[in-house]
């Protein structure tokens, strides 16, 4: 059995960082509330789940956008806070190592721009999909509390 995969996903919950704050049970406030508020329908969101990249729809940037805000990835207003993703990667930086990543060269994600929030959210995982290669929902869902697999209510 490869190995590297779970490394992966473990170093990546440890960095991605955009668990949403989410909670288990179907009450669960934090991505269904993202969900709703980037007006993602279950057709679009069983579609993103297929993706290996990230997506460029304005729905889905929206997503990332409330997401990263509520792990503070990004600011209220928007702006980017890559001395929050920077803390982030330091407290990951053991993980990452062990599953072959460089937590400085992923630092360089921690301060993308764009023209709003939606597009800075959207190069923030753009940048870290390209150098970790994982698929949007690893990325999405790392480390995530109310992320409970494949076939879970939460997920759909």
């Amino acid at each position: 059995m490869n190995t590297i995969l779970p490394a992966l996903l473990l170093a990546s919950a440890a960095f991605v960082v955009v668990e949403c704050g989410c909670k288990g049970g179907k009450g669960g406030k934090g991505f269904k509330e993202c969900a709703q508020e980037a007006g993602i329908t279950k057709e679009q969101w069983k579609e993103m789940k297929t993706q290996k990249t990230v997506p460029d729809s304005e729905e889905a940037k929206k997503l990332m956008c409330c997401v990263l805000k509520k792990r503070q990835m990004l600011k209220e207003d928007g702006e980017s806070n890559p001395e929050v993703c920077k803390q982030h990667i330091d407290s990951a930086k053991e993980k990452l190592e062990k599953a072959g990543m460089q937590p400085e060269e992923l630092k360089t994600c921690c301060d993308q721009g764009g023209a709003d929030c939606p597009e800075r959210a959207y190069n923030l995982l753009k940048c870290v999909q390209e150098k970790t290669k994982l698929p949007f929902v690893a990325l999405l869902f790392a480390g995530g509390k109310g992320h409970r697999g494949k076939g879970s209510k939460e997920e759909e």
